[in-house]
C-alpha cells in the first residue's frame, strides 16, 4: 500500500516478501529457535538468498520475546512439570551457597566394594551417580575424592555378575558394549537376582569409574552450580561439592 500510494510512484513492491518476514518473526516469537526455523523456512520457500534476512528477523523476534516472557517450548515444559533445569538460574539465588542445598551425609562407595552393599544403596538411593572415595592410609581422617560411577553401571556390572570372592580374581567377561545394548531401558535393582552368598563378594570398580568428575567448592553459588556447570557437563549427576 505504501508503494502504490507514495510520491515516488514504487508500484513494484514484492508484498510476499514482506508476508514471509512478518510470519517467520511472529514464529520466532513463539518458539524461540533461529537456526533450526531458518533452515525450516529456506526449505519451505526454496529460496536461499533470504536465509540472512530471516535469521536477522528470528535473531531480533527472540531477544524481544525473551525480555518479556519464556517460550512456548518452555512454557509447555513448565506446565507438564518435565524435570529439565534451565538455562539460567531462577531469580534471588545468588546467595545461596552448594552447602545449604547438597545432600549430607555423602553417600557413595569405596573402590573395591562388597556387593550387598552396593545392592542396598541401589535400592535405598534413588540417585544417579555416586562417588568413589578412598581414605588415605596417612590421612585417616581425610576422604578423597576417586571418581564417579553411574547408577546404571552398577547395575549392568551387577547383571553380568562381574565380582568375585574376596581375594580372587574378578571375572573380565564384560565390554562397552554390554554397557551400551541396555540402553536407554535400563534394568532396575529389583530385577537382578543375587544369592546370600554372592552379597558377600566384592567388585573392583576401579576398571568403571570415572576417575575425573566436575567438582565444585561448597562455598560456590547456586547460581554457578547447577545451571552453567550441568550446561557444559552434560552427565548432570557429576557435581559434588568438596571440601
Amino acid at each position: 500500500m505504501f508503494s502504490k500510494h507514495s510520491s515516488y510512484g514504487w508500484e513494484s513492491g514484492d508484498f510476499g516478501k514482506y508476508a514471509l518476514i512478518g510470519a517467520a518473526s511472529q514464529i520466532g516469537g513463539n518458539l524461540r529457535t533461529t537456526i533450526s526455523l531458518t533452515v525450516i523456512i529456506v526449505e519451505c520457500t526454496g529460496d536461499i538468498s533470504f536465509g540472512l534476512p530471516i535469521m536477522i528477523v528470528l535473531m531480533i523476534s527472540k531477544w524481544v520475546g525473551d525480555f518479556i516472557t519464556t517460550g512456548l517450548y518452555d512454557m509447555n515444559i513448565e506446565v507438564l512439570g518435565i524435570p529439565i533445569i534451565p538455562f539460567e538460574a531462577p531469580p534471588l539465588v545468588d546467595d545461596i551457597r552448594a552447602s545449604e542445598v547438597m545432600t549430607s551425609p555423602l553417600i557413595g562407595f569405596r573402590p573395591k566394594e562388597k556387593v550387598g552393599q552396593i545392592i542396598d544403596i541401589l535400592k535405598t538411593e534413588s540417585m544417579c551417580g555416586f562417588p568413589i572415595t578412598e581414605t588415605p592410609e596417612d590421612e585417616p581422617g581425610r576422604i578423597k575424592l576417586k571418581g564417579l560411577i553411574l547408577r546404571e553401571q552398577l547395575i549392568v556390572i551387577l547383571k553380568k555378575k562381574i565380582f568375585a570372592p574376596e581375594g580372587l580374581p574378578q571375572p573380565k567377561n564384560i565390554t562397552i558394549a554390554d554397557f551400551r545394548n541396555f540402553y536407554p531401558l535400563y534394568l532396575k535393582i529389583k530385577d537382578i537376582a543375587i544369592s546370600e552368598e554372592e552379597r558377600d563378594y566384592m567388585i573392583d570398580l576401579r576398571p568403571f569409574y570415572n576417575p575425573t568428575p566436575h567438582t565444585i567448592e561448597k562455598t560456590t553459588d547456586t547460581q554457578m552450580t547447577p545451571f552453567s556447570a550441568i550446561d557444559s557437563t552434560p552427565t548432570t549427576p557429576s557435581l559434588y561439592t568438596w571440601q
